[in-house]
C-alpha cells in the first residue's frame, strides 16, 4: 500500500505545478483536483491503472438517448489523444482517460498535457458539441 500512497503524493504534487488545487485522500485512494481552466478531475485506483474522470454539464435538454449528441460524441471518439468521451445518463458530459504503468515525472506530464488537449478539444473547440449545447432540446431516439 505504501507504494500507491507514494505514487498518489507524487501525482497530487505534480497537478499542483499544473495549477491543480488538490484534495489527497490516501484511506480511499483517490485525488479530486480543480483547475480553472480544465475542470474537475477525479483520480482513483483502478487495478494496475489509475482512472482521471472529468465531468461537464452540457445542458439542460442534454440526453443519452439523444441521437444528434450521440453522434457528436462518437466523432469525438474517433480522434482523441488519451481519452474516452461518453454521455451519462442524467446527459452530463464525461471524459475519461487512464494512465498505465509507473509513475514518471516526463510520462505523468505527457499523459496530463495529452489529457488537457483532449478536454479543451471537446469542450472548448468542437463546434458541434458548443452549437449542440446552445440548442434547445432535440428529438430523442424512441
Amino acid at each position: 500500500m505504501e507504494k500507491i500512497e507514494k505514487m498518489f503524493s507524487k501525482m497530487a504534487s505534480h497537478l499542483e505545478f499544473f495549477g491543480y488545487e488538490h484534495e489527497l485522500d490516501e484511506d480511499d485512494a483517490y485525488i479530486r483536483a480543480e483547475h480553472e481552466g480544465y475542470g474537475r478531475v477525479f483520480i482513483r485506483r483502478m487495478g494496475r491503472v489509475m482512472l482521471h474522470s472529468n465531468f461537464w454539464h452540457i445542458g439542460e435538454h442534454a440526453s443519452s438517448d439523444d441521437l444528434e449528441l450521440l453522434k457528436i460524441i462518437n466523432r469525438l471518439n474517433q480522434s482523441n489523444n488519451v481519452s474516452t468521451y461518453s454521455v451519462m445518463d442524467d446527459g452530463g458530459f464525461r471524459i475519461d482517460a487512464v494512465f498505465t504503468g509507473e509513475y514518471s515525472k516526463v510520462s505523468y506530464g505527457e499523459f496530463i498535457d495529452d489529457f488537457h488537449q483532449d478536454i479543451v478539444r471537446a469542450i472548448r473547440a468542437d463546434t458541434e458539441l458548443r452549437q449542440y449545447r446552445d440548442r434547445p432540446k432535440l428529438a430523442q431516439v424512441n
